[in-house]
């Protein structure tokens, strides 16, 4: 397994995690409580591997601009991939 530090990859996920809501160009709250990085279950904690994580929601929203939403996202991910 590579080997990264968690700083680097809580930002890279918090990065991605903007990008992702930027694609869909959604208007409306949004819910963000931050990259997470937690032990994974099946492993013994002295190997100290992790997974990352970042969890949100957005809410009081049309279903008709979260469908638009959807559809931006399925267009703008394969363009964006690996940048």
């Amino acid at each position: 397994m590579e080997v990264r530090d968690i700083d680097a990859v809580k930002a890279e996920v918090e990065q991605t995690s903007s990008r992702i809501l930027e694609i869909m160009a959604l208007k409306g709250k949004v819910d963000d409580a931050g990259a997470m990085i937690p032990p994974c279950a099946n492993y013994d904690s002295s190997e100290k591997v992790y997974r990352a994580r970042h969890p949100w929601s957005v809410y009081q929203v049309p279903v008709a601009e979260m469908e638009k939403s959807m559809d931006r996202l399925r267009a703008g991910c394969p363009r964006r991939a690996g940048q």
